[in-house]
This record gives C-alpha cells, structure tokens and sequence, in this order.
C-alpha cells in the first residue's frame, strides 16, 4: 500500500510539474524558437482563464510589453520585423480588451508604453542605418527561419469564451536594411493609430497619464531629497569625528 501510495504521490508531482517546467523553459523564446509556440499557448490559457477579472487587461499589457522584448531580440539576431508585427497585433488585442472594460488605469498604461516604443524604434531605425552605411562594413541579416505564429487570441465578453485562431506560417527571413528601416517606420504609424484610439475611446487615459507622472516626479523627488539628507548627515558626522579626534603632538 505505501509503494501505491508512493508511486501515485511521484506521478500527481510529476504530472503537475510538467507546466512550471515548460513556463521556465519558453521564458525567453522568441519567435522561431521551438518551444515559442508553449509560450503562447499559455499566455491564452492564462488570458482565458482571467477573462472575466480586472487583471484580465493587465495580463495583456504585460504580454504586450513581451511582445515588443521579444521583437527588439529577433531584430538584433536574425534581421527581421516579424517580432514587430506581432507586438502591433498583440497591442491591438489590448486596446480591444482595454475598450470593451473601460479600464482607464491600464489603458493610460499601454499609452505609455507605445510611446516609449516609438521612440526606442526610431532609434533602431537610426541604428540599422548607421549599420548599413557605414564605410567599414554592411548590415547582414541571418539567413531566413521559417516558424509557425501562433498569436494570442482575442477573448469573447459576450460567451466568455476564447476563440481559437488557425496557426498560420510566417517565414523569418533576411530584410535589407531600406525594408527594415521601412517596416519600422510603418510599425511606428500602427501603434500611433492604437494609441489615438484608446484616447478617444477613453479620455480618462489622460488624466491618469498626469497622475502616474505626477506620482513618479513625487517619488523620485522624495529619493532626491532622502538622498540629500543622508549626504548632508555623514558630512555633519565627518566634521564631528574631525572635531573630535585628538590633535597629535
């Protein structure tokens, strides 16, 4: 009976640390890596599990915040923009899910994150022309990889269901750098469209976009000051170990 009992406790532990391991094991994988497509596929249980919760849009901010990791890392180490177009459409499947449930907090959140993707794209826009034309070498992007998207799919308010997509085939492939520089700049435009549509849906996301700046400029005020205070003691301390310390003969 304890073998029994043994053997089955091995197997519920085995059977249930099967999920922890493959969570670890596609933390960092981007699209044309194996076990991308397990990254995904727990990202939609994830969001079909919460989809009728507040943290549901939070989920998905923070996937598209992935979205847009994994596509600077495709860029720098195969050349190619596909990791920028599953962030627009990751991003757009946000702004759906933002609008739907009026969520104001994580929509002025996604605001600015786009805009701090703007501006770090256009500084790989520079970067990849620098590359490009620079008298000592030339901009070469990896040989092409095939893989298969398995985008994140949108969930349904009206069944509180997640609908399942048909994986279709995105082939990576080498981009020149005029393409790339071109693909980005149209990426550029697309998150501006997303990001005007959430203001206009949702002209909340500004007031909140103040208050989050306003609690940041707070905050670092606070560790300026701390800051200042402590200086301002261990100086205080230094002069009164100088004053008391003896004078040698």
């Amino acid at each position: 009976m304890k073998k029994f009992l043994s053997a089955l406790f091995t197997g519920f532990a085995l059977f249930f640390s099967i999920p922890t391991v493959l969570i670890l094991a596609s933390w960092n994988a981007i699209p044309g890596d194996t076990l991308y497509s397990v990254k995904s596929s727990l990202e939609d249980v994830t969001l079909a599990l919460t989809a009728n919760t507040p943290i549901a849009t939070a989920f998905s901010v923070n996937f598209t915040d992935r979205r847009y990791t994994e596509a600077v890392k495709l860029l720098d180490r195969k050349g190619s923009t596909v990791g920028y177009e599953l962030l627009v459409a990751e991003a757009k499947q946000t702004r759906g899910m933002i609008i739907d449930k009026q969520d104001v907090k994580n929509g002025a959140q996604l605001i600015r994150k786009i805009e701090e993707y703007q501006v770090e794209i256009e500084e790989k826009q520079t970067e990849v022309q620098n590359l490009a034309y620079a008298p000592t070498g030339t901009y070469q992007a990896p040989l092409p990889t095939p893989y298969v998207a398995d985008p994140t799919p949108p969930a349904s308010e009206e069944n509180n269901t997640i609908t399942v997509i048909v994986p279709v085939e995105i082939v990576i492939e080498e981009e020149d750098p005029d393409e790339v520089v071109s693909n980005l700049e149209d990426i550029i435009d697309e998150l501006e469209d997303i990001k005007i549509e959430i203001e206009e849906e949702l002209p909340g996301t500004a007031f909140e976009e103040t208050a989050i700046d306003g609690y940041e400029d707070l905050e670092a005020e606070e560790i300026s000051n701390e800051q200042e205070t402590t200086d301002g003691e261990t100086r205080d301390n230094d002069k009164k170990d100088k004053k008391d310390k003896p004078l040698k003969n």
